[in-house]
């Protein structure tokens, strides 16, 4: 069985009298847009061009803002950043022209690629991305700020977001030998799938694919699975994370999330234009 994705079509209000359509409007795209998580994505526009890794990084010249959810800032953050929000950074304007280093957990490229798209519009003169976010900053040895084991669970990553990016084509995958199979029967034959040995030792493994993959700051792989081991090297490894599922487990998160998408999609009369 290969991945299933959702699409969710965006519906318009006949104009009375003819047969003309309106512009979907805005409050139902974005009630949609954030219902349905697994849907495939719409032609937003996007660009990596602002997008930089934490060598080439004067951090000492940039204010650094964190635009994940304010608990996860609050557990584990880099020393002297501020937390807002994309739509709080993007509507500040004293921040415009100031040299901003925007950073999430890491995963998703494509909402920071949506973001560094937005940047120009918003009047933002030298807005930067850290590519790999929090995690790969800590993955870089420089110095975090919270709960150690907030710090520690950087690499990790949840069920939605890893569905989210696969179905964008931008995420790899490894799995130990025995779970590949099973793997493939949830994530779908066409998915960049890796299978890790437990009889060759894993940084070998690790440096063989990196280095005739192409992986890196930009392309981010995950380990799906629970070995010790791997889970020690992503917190090291600034473009490798942890999804801690077996096939069977995120068979069913998958299918919690198409669910609760159908469901979503489904807008609630206050979210419909002219409801």
């Amino acid at each position: 069985m290969g991945l299933l994705v959702l699409w969710v079509s965006f519906p318009t209000k006949a104009a009375e009298g003819d047969d003309a359509v309106v512009p979907e409007c805005k409050v139902e795209a974005d009630y949609l847009e954030q219902a349905a998580l697994t849907a495939r994505p719409r032609n937003k526009n996007e660009s990596f061009s602002c997008f930089r890794t934490v060598d080439e990084i004067p951090p000492d010249h940039f204010l650094i803002v964190d635009v994940r959810p304010s608990d996860l800032y609050r557990k584990a953050h880099i020393p002297g950043s501020v937390n807002l929000s994309p739509d709080q950074l993007m509507n500040t304007v004293a921040l415009q022209k100031r040299r901003v280093l925007v950073v999430d957990q890491g995963f998703s490229r494509t909402r920071m690629a949506e973001l560094c798209a937005r940047a120009g519009d918003h009047h933002f003169d030298n807005l930067t991305v850290l590519a790999g976010g929090v995690a790969a900053w800590s993955a870089a040895g420089t110095r975090m700020q919270g709960d150690p084991g907030a710090i520690a669970r950087l690499p990790e990553i949840e069920a939605d977001a890893f569905f989210t990016e696969l179905a964008r084509q931008r995420v790899s995958i490894l799995v130990d030998e025995g779970e590949a199979e099973a793997m493939l029967s949830v994530i779908g034959d066409d998915a960049a799938l890796h299978r890790l040995s437990s009889d060759v030792p894993l940084e070998s493994q690790l440096a063989r694919l990196f280095t005739s993959g192409g992986y890196d700051a930009f392309f981010p792989l995950v380990y799906i699975g629970s070995r010790p081991d791997v889970k020690a090297f992503a917190r090291k490894h600034r473009s490798i994370h942890v999804l801690e599922l077996s096939p069977q487990e995120l068979r069913t998160n998958h299918s919690q999330l198409l669910a609760s998408a159908s469901q979503r999609s489904r807008i609630p009369a206050r979210y419909r234009c002219g409801g």
